[in-house]
């Protein structure tokens, strides 16, 4: 069975309020298409917008960091009791910062086993 999974995070904040969040991105968007490829084998692609953010709430000491996409994939196998994945985030392996001068790590991979019971 195919899915496709849509989410919108928007935030909605007065800029010039002093109780304004920093580094909370006013508009989040992704998009994840999951299918099912055999029996027990699923995989999914999710591509992500993330909007600029900012980085204090003052005005003087302000900095924006930019906006930027986010590609991942993954699949996971199933064979009771036992589930085995594999996911793959940042596979254009974008250069960005969430953080103020903090990058965040470029192609990463994950290898997992889950125990059902």
């Amino acid at each position: 069975m195919d899915r496709l999974i849509g989410k919108i995070n928007f935030n909605i904040t007065d800029p010039s309020d002093d109780n304004l969040f920093t580094y909370t991105p006013l508009l989040r968007v992704s998009m994840t298409y999951h299918r099912t490829l055999f029996k027990e084998l699923r995989g999914f692609l999710t591509g992500e917008f993330i909007s600029s953010q900012e980085t204090s709430t003052t005005a003087a000491t302000n900095n924006t960091l930019d906006s930027y996409f986010l590609l991942n994939f993954g699949v996971d196998w199933t064979f009771r009791p036992f589930n085995i994945f594999l996911k793959l985030h940042n596979i254009t392996n974008s250069n960005y910062v969430v953080w103020d001068s903090y990058r965040e790590r470029g192609l990463f991979g994950c290898l997992g086993l889950v125990f059902m019971f």
